[in-house]
C-alpha cells in the first residue's frame, strides 16, 4: 500500500479532488434551521479537525496531525474579504499516517458531518505536505476563481 500510495502524482490528487468538487451537490437558497447558519473558513475547518480529531460513524475515532480543508464556492459566504464555507473538501493525515479523503459539511459551530470518506493509504509527513498541500493550494485557487454565491442565510 505505501508503494502505491507514494504513486500518486499531483495530477492524480487533484483528479480526485476535482471529482469530488464536481459531484458536490448545490446548496440550498435558505437554510431551514438556525444550525444551518454556521461556516468556517478554511482555516477554521483546518483548526477543527486538528483540534477535536475525526469521529467515524462506527464510532471509532482517530486524531489528526495535519489537515487541508477547500471550500467550495456553490456552498460559500462572502462576508467582507473573508470567504466563509458551509461544505469543504477535507483530506487528512492521522498520527499513525493514515491519509483519508471526505466531503465535510458544517452543521454547528463546532460541530460537523462527514461523507465520502476513503483512505488513501499512508504517507509520511513530508510525504502529506508535499503532496496535498501544493494539491490544496491549487484546487483553492480554481474554487475561488468560480467566485462566492453569497447564499448566506
Amino acid at each position: 500500500m505505501r508503494q502505491a500510495t507514494k504513486a500518486l502524482t499531483a495530477g492524480a490528487i487533484l483528479a480526485v479532488i476535482g471529482l469530488l468538487l464536481v459531484a458536490a451537490p448545490t446548496a440550498d437558497a435558505r437554510p431551514t434551521t438556525s444550525q444551518s447558519a454556521w461556516y468556517w473558513t478554511p482555516g477554521g475547518c483546518k483548526s477543527e479537525l486538528q483540534s477535536h480529531g475525526v469521529e467515524l460513524g462506527d464510532g471509532r475515532t482517530f486524531n489528526v496531525a495535519k489537515a487541508y480543508c477547500v471550500g467550495l464556492h456553490n456552498h460559500c459566504w462572502l462576508k467582507g474579504n473573508a470567504h466563509l464555507y458551509k461544505v469543504f473538501v477535507a483530506v487528512v493525515r492521522s498520527y499513525d499516517g493514515v491519509v483519508r479523503e471526505f466531503q465535510l459539511t458544517v452543521v454547528g459551530h463546532h460541530s460537523w458531518r462527514g461523507t465520502k470518506m476513503k483512505s488513501l493509504g499512508h504517507m509520511s509527513p513530508a510525504e502529506f505536505t508535499s503532496s496535498f498541500g501544493t494539491a490544496a493550494w491549487s484546487v483553492a485557487s480554481v474554487e475561488n476563481q468560480g467566485g462566492c454565491l453569497d447564499i448566506h442565510p
